[in-house]
């Protein structure tokens, strides 16, 4: 059975059908938003695995709210883009754990990933409203870490924007 909603004249629901107090998730519900297998397609963040889930693809169009007075990309929207992919590729990969990265056994042992350190090499700065693809993918790892890599480009041309390491 389907609740009854309201509709004005036009068609549209009215404030009185929308719940303004909706049930709040339970902790434990939280986590569950978090897949545990693996997906090869995103379609909600416009990202797919490649190369048998290696590396990562995501589509991304820059924001108003992402450039300078320019209207040209920040180097801050380059690093935030850049964790967002890290993260969504770990997310499709089905190992995104406690939401961040972080093995059940990083978990138990009370670690954490951090960045020491990464260098961003720009070519140039999209513009507003222009369509870019990031690839990221584990460039290495060592014994305490591992390298991640990506690379940002025009969706259109395949001009590279910046790479980082």
């Amino acid at each position: 059975m389907h609740p009854i909603q309201r509709t004005d004249l036009l068609g549209f629901l009215t404030l009185d059908s929308i719940n303004a107090n909706p049930t709040p998730m339970k902790e434990k519900e939280k986590g569950s938003l978090i897949p545990v297998t693996k997906q090869m397609v995103d379609p909600f963040r416009q990202g797919r695995l490649m190369k048998m889930g290696v590396a990562y693809r995501q589509t991304v169009v820059v924001r108003s709210y992402e450039v300078g007075p320019d209207k040209t990309a920040t180097i801050e929207t380059f690093l935030n883009l850049f964790q967002e992919t890290a993260l969504n590729h770990v997310w499709m990969s089905g190992l995104l754990g406690d939401g961040m990265g972080a093995t059940h056994g990083m978990i138990s042992n009370d670690l954490i990933w951090v960045v020491s350190r990464m260098q961003v090499q720009v070519e140039s700065y999209p513009v507003w409203g222009e369509v870019a693809e990031i690839d990221t993918w584990v460039g290495g790892s060592g014994k305490n870490g591992m390298r991640r890599d990506w690379l940002l480009r025009c969706n259109r041309t395949g001009q590279v924007f910046a790479r980082a390491q």
